[in-house]
């Protein structure tokens, strides 16, 4: 490290410097000693498992790095330094580090929230830059490749905003509205949206005169135009829709005259809508499902019918047949509007409400804030340690816009705005790293 001091300075910068190597040196043994005593530090299969902070010593050694490089740049611009080593910090239980004495602490106490926090791990708060779409909920969003395509929502319930194509920029983090042409979709809420590839297909939704609409409407990302594609399922709004390879699926919904439990599909090489059997009465009618397309099967997850309900069904693409499931382990209490997420085997849910309101969609119910995974091998729920609370993590939210995606390699799940327990809309966006 390169100081810059006055000449009669010296021996107070080589007494700083010191000091900071000491800091370096002690924070580097006890990352060390954690990384060895570590599951995740041992030789085996890649663990599939929520990242805990307790047991994530490599976790804890990148956060040492920051640190290290933290202190390197306070002791350059305010002259923050240690004045003891022995004051820096002791490790009263494996990986959870708490703080003593010295001027230290300040620098410290920002990775020790972090840390034991756990947040930081899991889900991260973007910055935006440029003009968004602004605060909305029950819009949709989708990524494709390090670009995510936002249309759709309100600013008020039941009263579309625009029909602009905003697009978020991954890699930059800046917004910006796509000049669009073709056949645009007219303004509307509850829309959904999924893509394949570099084109993205929007359905349903409601426009201002509160009417179901019924479209099936393509985006060509490469030159932004929009087509309309043939029609097929009855109108609706409030609908889930999921993707694979070559079909988009879309299921149930708040059709004209009441809650659907059809499952259809588009077949995008064909260029036509396949309708699969109508499911038994155990797959009541309902609103805000989850949708997942899950190693050959598609996934129906809780949803309102009538009701909030936690129960679970899928659709076996090669047998043709529906089929309900019994789960067990922690599983996640009835819901609706929530974010679903599909990563091999399992099936991850964030958030949703948990209780509607008295008022219905003009209000605010009582929304969740936590994440679960279902292995859809076991049939066992697992609640993931998410850092509720934490300051990077969105909270209780419903009628949000979610989409899967990547950013820096990490697969994960994209959550923008959606409706807060205050009936607030939402301006931020999260991106949830499940695993390690």
């Amino acid at each position: 490290m390169h100081l810059v001091v006055a000449p009669n300075r010296e021996e107070e910068a080589a007494t700083m410097a010191g000091e900071l190597l000491s800091c370096i040196y002690i924070g580097i043994c006890i990352a060390f000693f954690i990384f060895l005593i570590s599951p995740t530090s041992r030789p085996g299969p890649i663990n599939m498992q929520p990242r805990s902070i307790d047991r994530a010593g490599i976790l804890i050694w990148s956060s040492v790095l920051k640190l290290m490089k933290n202190l390197g740049y306070t002791l350059a611009v305010t002259g923050l330094v240690c004045n003891r080593t022995t004051d820096i910090l002791s490790l009263p239980e494996i990986g959870r580090f708490s703080l003593d004495h010295g001027s230290c602490k300040r620098k410290m106490a920002e990775v020790y929230e972090e840390l034991s926090c756990g947040g930081v791990f899991f889900f991260e708060l973007l910055e935006q830059r440029g003009e968004g779409p602004g605060a909305r909920s029950s819009h949709a969003i989708t990524v494709v490749g390090q670009k995510a395509y936002s249309f759709g929502g309100e600013f008020a319930p039941r009263v579309p905003v625009d029909n602009h194509l905003h697009v978020f920029d991954l890699v930059d983090l800046t917004w910006s509205v796509a000049n669009a042409h073709g056949q645009i979709p007219p303004p509307r809420v509850g829309v959904s949206m999924s893509s394949i590839g570099e084109t993205i297909y929007v359905f349903g939704g409601r426009d201002e005169a509160h009417k179901e609409l019924n479209e099936l409407y393509s985006l060509d990302t490469r030159t932004n135009t929009w087509a309309l594609l043939p029609p097929g399922p009855a109108h609706r709004s409030y609908h889930s829709m999921a993707a694979d390879e070559r079909r988009v699926y879309i299921f149930g919904g708040c059709g004209d005259s009441g809650r659907l439990n059809d499952l259809w599909a588009f077949d995008v090489v064909d260029k036509e809508w396949v309708q699969f059997p109508v499911p038994g009465e155990s797959v009541k009618p309902r609103g805000g499902p989850g949708l997942a397309s899950v190693l050959g099967k598609i996934w129906v997850v809780y949803g309102f019918a009538g009701m909030e309900v936690d129960d679970v069904h899928y659709f076996d693409l090669k047998e043709g047949k529906w089929v309900q499931v019994e789960t067990d382990g922690e599983k996640p209490s009835p819901r609706s509007v929530f974010s679903t997420l599909g990563i091999g085997k399992y099936i991850f849910v964030y958030g949703g409400e948990i209780d509607p309101s008295d008022l219905g969609h003009m209000g605010a119910g009582k929304f969740a804030g936590d994440v679960y995974a279902l292995d859809t091998e076991t049939l066992v729920w697992k609640k993931w340690d998410d850092g509720l609370g934490c300051k990077d993590h969105p909270g209780p939210r419903g009628w949000c816009a979610f989409s899967s995606g990547q950013i820096d390699g990490q697969e994960g799940l994209l959550v923008y705005g959606g409706n807060s327990p205050s009936n607030d809309r939402l301006n931020d966006i999260f991106f949830f790293t499940p695993f390690e």
